[in-house]
């Protein structure tokens, strides 16, 4: 059995997985000692051929990318229960993305006003 066998491509993952980075945690024979071998996901999945072969007893981990950089935030301010600085989940359910807050009773709904900003370089 190979890698691709078990993910056969990114719709079988959650959202957003680290493209080159993950790991097999293999348990040896015969004191099942474990040892991890890592490998670049975005390659096996395009190369099924050259994917990494799994052994009975295998986990596979396959990280988030936020696990290797920062999460995208989002600043929420006005009469939206002030929800100050969160992180932004594209995969959260409609409604949702940002903790299932909503707007207070006060709030005007005709309009609304977003501004986008880039990180500075440092």
């Amino acid at each position: 059995m190979s890698l691709t066998d078990l993910i056969g491509s990114y719709k079988d993952l959650l959202p957003e997985p680290a493209p080159h980075y993950a790991e097999i945690v293999r348990l040896n024979p015969p004191d099942f000692h474990p040892s991890v071998e890592s490998f670049d996901l975005t390659a096996a999945l395009a190369n099924p051929a050259s994917a990494p072969k799994l052994q009975p007893l295998d986990t596979v981990r396959v990280f988030s990318r936020y696990d290797f950089e920062p999460a995208p935030e989002v600043w929420v301010g006005g009469e939206f229960g002030s929800l100050g600085s969160t992180v932004l989940r594209s995969s959260a359910p409609e409604g949702r993305g940002l903790s299932g807050r909503r707007v207070t009773q006060d709030a005007s709904l005709d309009s609304a006003q977003l501004f986008r900003t880039r990180p500075t370089a440092q």
